[in-house]
């Protein structure tokens, strides 16, 4: 039983790592100029709370202090601050999840 739940988690972590793909490559810098000021936040807090996307969310950032550089008005630390307060707790603490959750979270 013991050698199944292992082999289950091992499978969700493998999952895991094909959709969330290799953050090791550059975000096309095209893309980011014409994506919203919010989205570019959002993957930052994306970052922020599960810990995935790290080149990307440095990429967004940047791109939000470029606009900002040039002008922009729009409030990103203060959206993010906000949106962060909005999210809820994650206890990887609870036994049923530790596990598959503290793998996740190491990278």
């Amino acid at each position: 039983m013991k050698e199944l739940e292992l082999d289950l988690i091992d499978d969700i972590e493998d999952d895991l790592n094909d959709d969330l793909g290799d953050d090791t490559a550059e975000p096309d810098l095209l893309e980011l100029q014409d994506t919203f000021s919010t989205n570019l936040c959002d993957v930052i807090i994306t970052f922020r709370y599960l810990g995935v996307f790290k080149a990307r969310a440095i990429a967004c950032m940047k791109e939000l202090a470029q606009r900002r550089a040039n002008g922009d008005t729009f409030e990103f630390e203060e959206y993010i601050q906000t949106q962060m307060k909005t999210m809820p707790n994650i206890n990887a603490a609870i036994p049923k999840y530790s596990l598959p959750l503290s793998g996740l979270f190491k990278k």
